[in-house]
């Protein structure tokens, strides 16, 4: 199954059951706030200081759940596609994690 859902601000939630093993995500900026700014004449979509998304993990190692992120994947286009590599596999991912910039709203699709 996939994991959709329009965000804004920052915060975390569960992929469980949803996106577990993500091969690709769609970001579209819905509204872009005060601060997300377009660095190169010509090419209106591809901008700066959107916001990010992480996936993660949240696992018991042995006083209580603690959450793990990978890296961030910086959202640098109004309309941005984010895939992995042929023949990687993400997997174990259970978490996700987002920062998006103040007055900012993306639509957010991840799944197989």
């Amino acid at each position: 199954m996939a994991y959709t859902a329009t965000l804004s601000g920052s915060g975390a939630v569960s992929l469980l059951g949803l996106a577990e093993n993500p091969e690709y995500a769609i970001a579209h900026v819905i509204t872009a706030g005060p601060a997300v700014r377009t660095p190169f004449d010509g090419t209106p979509d591809l901008v700066t200081k959107v916001g990010w998304f992480q996936f993660g993990v949240e696992a018991d190692i042995g006083f209580g759940y603690v959450s793990y992120y990978r890296d961030p994947i910086w959202v640098n286009g109004l309309r941005f596609i984010w895939g992995i590599h042929a023949g990687a596999y993400i997997g174990g991912v259970n978490m996700l994690r987002y920062f998006w910039s103040p007055g900012t709203s993306v639509y957010l699709l991840i799944g197989p």
